[in-house]
């Protein structure tokens, strides 16, 4: 396979894993904001608009910095479990009770 065709499989493969995603939500989301690398790939913005039934933006088109989106997003989420607070909801992820995700492992 070549380069190209490589690709732009991975794309219709990240493409398909998130319209898969939408059937254990609760309800069809209005928006998909993409973020992280795929912001700027232009392929992928046009796939994911043409395949999902939400609006798709990218982090750009609702003022959101990406460079460091992930990070931050791995950050907050450290931080509430390190305070054993809730990382999901019944109102966001269709949970049944607040979760607190994950755990701390120390290796030795």
């Amino acid at each position: 396979m070549n380069p190209q065709n490589a690709l732009a499989t991975l794309c219709q493969i990240t493409t398909l894993s998130i319209k898969n995603s939408y059937k254990f939500f609760p309800k069809v989301p209005l928006f998909a904001i993409i973020v992280g690398g795929g912001n700027h790939n232009k392929h992928l913005l046009n796939t994911l608009k043409n395949q999902l039934s939400s609006n798709v933006l990218s982090a750009e088109d609702v003022n959101l910095a990406t460079d460091y989106l992930e990070a931050e997003l791995v950050a907050f989420l450290a931080a509430r479990l390190l305070n054993r607070l809730p990382t999901t909801f019944p109102s966001t992820t269709g949970v049944r009770n607040p979760n607190i995700g994950g755990e701390i492992v120390i290796s030795i």
